[in-house]
């Protein structure tokens, strides 16, 4: 399964399905470092975007390939799949450059979108975290 969403400028961004975890029980991220995450055994590479539960490779080169418009996409395919809204789009980066997101915090705050940026190994603590309370989330590993 292959998800194709366009950002502002038409490049392609593209997501390719990995897998989902079942939906009777919510995943733990065990281990993570710059390169991978963890869950239930299997290694899943960065960069990564999970939709809820279901994973996917996220096809950019840096974290500022992402705008606004295609994180309101990922938002609404999220509505489209789970038939509610998510609550936040949590951004981790393993170099973490705040600076550089300025611009992209602030349209998404002035478009309301829901997203907070914050180090990648915070990301993966939050991720687990809320999915143990079974919230609903869109999580960008980059």
């Amino acid at each position: 399964m292959k998800d194709k969403f366009k950002n502002n400028n038409q490049n392609l961004l593209s997501l390719n399905y990995k897998i989902e975890i079942p939906e009777k029980g919510n995943f733990f991220i065990s281990s993570y470092n710059n390169k991978y995450i963890t869950v239930n055994k299997i290694k899943f590479y960065l960069p990564l975007c999970l939709l809820g539960k279901q994973f996917y490779d996220l096809k950019i080169k840096n974290i500022l390939m992402i705008s606004s418009n295609f994180l309101n996409d990922l938002l609404n395919e999220f509505l489209n799949r789970n038939k509610v809204n998510a609550e936040v789009i949590l951004i981790g980066l393993t170099n973490y450059d705040f600076q550089s997101l300025l611009p992209l915090k602030k349209k998404c705050e002035n478009e309301k979108i829901p997203i907070d940026i914050m180090k990648y190994d915070a990301v993966c603590r939050t991720i687990n975290i809320l999915n143990s309370e079974n919230r609903n989330i869109i999580s960008i590993l980059v």
